[in-house]
């Protein structure tokens, strides 16, 4: 008789408030997703102060080349290159063909075709591994926060303990 097991352990996720902020960096770096091309569906939620949107799309990419996304029905489509932002939305009739700056002003951040790409994979923004961070356990995830802040803003992180994945980024404004 013989019988298979497992050897490894699947954790429930718990975050580690020994972990130093380098730790939880280096295994963020770790985790990242290695592929050519991605083909999913994802839910994208968006919130400004008190409005809030969420939308699943269905997602391709070629990593560092180009973006696809179309909400259901096709009523929403969007393609993304290095170079080039365009989108067409069948509701309200609008049709956009451009650079950057409407993803960046819709976003109320610098966006670019890595940060994008960063932000549909989960991964932070900004290049964590270039800034002195801080880090808390804050809500069952990780938050790092920059040890000297900025002047006009605050950026934040938080990471899920169980994959190291961003789970929200931001600017906060400072008066």
């Amino acid at each position: 008789m013989a019988s298979c097991k497992s050897t490894k352990s699947i954790t429930g996720g718990e975050a580690n408030s020994r972990l130093s902020a380098k730790n939880i960096v280096n295994a963020h770096y770790s985790n990242q997703p290695k592929f050519r091309t991605l083909r999913g569906r994802v839910k994208i939620d968006y919130t400004n102060g008190d409005d809030s949107q969420g939308v699943n799309v269905s997602l391709r990419m070629e990593k560092d080349k180009v973006i696809w996304m179309s909400a259901p029905l096709g009523v929403v489509k969007a393609h993304i290159t290095p170079k080039k932002v365009s989108f067409y939305n069948k509701l309200q009739n609008e049709y956009f063909d451009g650079d950057f700056s409407y993803l960046s002003e819709l976003l109320g951040t610098e966006l670019d075709f890595e940060k994008v790409q960063n932000l549909l994979l989960g991964n932070a923004v900004l290049d964590l591994r270039k800034e002195k961070l801080n880090s808390e356990v804050y809500n069952g995830n990780y938050q790092l926060k920059p040890k000297k802040a900025q002047e006009l803003f605050k950026i934040l992180f938080q990471l899920e303990p169980k994959n190291f994945k961003i789970a929200s980024q931001g600017n906060i404004t400072t008066d």
